[in-house]
């Protein structure tokens, strides 16, 4: 127990540091969270650009496309010069004139003549206009070819246009159509968690290994196994403690929301599994780290590294392929592919409930390959 009680003794220094990063990571949760939810597409509106029609023919079918693009556009009627339709395309007093010619039925509808335009080159709204211009020709033409006259198919079209669709999100996950809202904060979760267990543990070994703790602990009384057993019963109080955090963080900003999820139990043993792999990270770290100068810089290249390659920070999605690959030989990867299954389905099928047990499989297949390695690297440091 003398062993364990100094290593409690040594993680409660630590507090702080704890307190630091579970803030830092509530406060990068929260603002994604927010974020997210300002960038929401919840509603859509057209542009409306300033565009003028020279019309030469003043038939049924002209007014019909004029009034189509007045539904939309801030139409104007231009018999200017084109000396004058360039300086209003300089200053963006108009983003595009259509000249409507003569006879447009007859050279545009029923022939395949095609309408001038004057457009501001490489601008989105030149092809913005185009492509509206274009559908009305279409819908014209089918009108047409059908047998409708050219006030009705111009009616028929203007109605189609101003009718207002009606549309249903299909809801094929259980959340909306959207992720989890909590899904976020497990997504970004391993830096917490690695970077409390690392530093923590780091520090704490450092300590023990000062050359006066490690004589009074070969001269003790304590057999060498009671002093193990101690050090890991230490290891395992801070992972619990760690473990607790990560759960009341999701029911806390968003009580029922999680408490409610299908997928509970799965979270709570990904991140169990999450924990015992960064507890055995942490045991490598502690064992490869002789002074606390170099601490800081350690266990920021493993947790930032594994953190970026792994899909915390930069979703995997926009990852290459290459680096998938790659990161498929790190843990953390493993974790937030659990993840990504548990938030995209609100009930799992046989085929995603396998995946996500080989997922928590392979993590601890992981957390007891690394201990191992740290294993060895302590004995090798005993013998040194």
């Amino acid at each position: 127990m003398t062993v364990f009680r100094g290593f409690i003794k040594l993680a409660l220094r630590q507090l702080h540091m704890l307190l630091l990063y579970v803030a830092v990571f509530v406060t990068i949760a929260v603002i994604v969270q927010l974020s997210l939810r300002e960038e929401g597409t919840d509603t859509f509106e057209m542009t409306s650009l300033p565009v003028a029609v020279e019309d030469r023919d003043g038939g049924a079918a002209a007014e019909g496309l004029k009034e189509y693009l007045g539904q939309i556009h801030r139409v104007t009627e231009w018999e200017g010069d084109l000396t004058g339709l360039q300086e209003k395309m300089f200053y963006r007093d108009i983003y595009y004139l259509v000249r409507i010619p003569e006879n447009f039925e007859a050279a545009c509808l029923a022939g395949q003549e095609k309408l001038e335009v004057t457009k501001i080159p490489g601008t989105t709204s030149a092809y913005y206009v185009d492509s509206q211009i274009s559908a009305w020709l279409r819908e014209m033409k089918a009108m047409l070819a059908a047998g409708y006259g050219t006030q009705e198919a111009c009616a028929l079209v203007l109605q189609a246009q101003s009718g207002a669709g009606s549309v249903r999100m299909l809801d094929e996950s259980g959340y909306g159509g959207e992720p989890a809202p909590h899904a976020f904060l497990f997504q970004y979760l391993p830096y917490m968690v690695l970077s409390i267990l690392c530093y923590g543990a780091a520090f704490i070994m450092i300590a023990f290994r000062r050359e006066e703790v490690r004589r009074r602990l070969l001269v003790s009384p304590v057999p060498r196994l009671r002093q193990n057993l101690g050090l890991m019963a230490g290891y395992l109080v801070l992972g619990a403690v760690v473990w607790v955090i990560s759960l009341i963080l999701p029911v806390t900003l968003y009580r029922g929301d999680f408490l409610s999820d299908g997928n509970l139990p799965y979270y709570m043993a990904n991140v169990t599994a999450l924990v015992l792999v960064s507890l055995s990270i942490a045991y490598v770290v502690s064992m490869c780290v002789k002074r606390a100068e170099t601490v800081n810089g350690v266990v920021n290249v493993v947790t930032l590294g594994m953190c970026f390659l792994c899909g915390v920070f930069v979703s995997m999605d926009v990852m290459a392929a290459g680096v998938k690959r790659a990161a498929a030989f790190l843990p953390v990867y493993w974790y937030e592919a659990v993840n990504g299954i548990l938030s995209e389905q609100a009930s799992l099928t046989a085929g995603q409930r396998t995946e996500v047990l080989q997922g928590l499989g392979l993590q601890l297949l992981f957390a007891a390959a690394i201990f191992g390695v740290g294993m060895a690297v302590s004995r090798y440091r005993e013998t040194d």
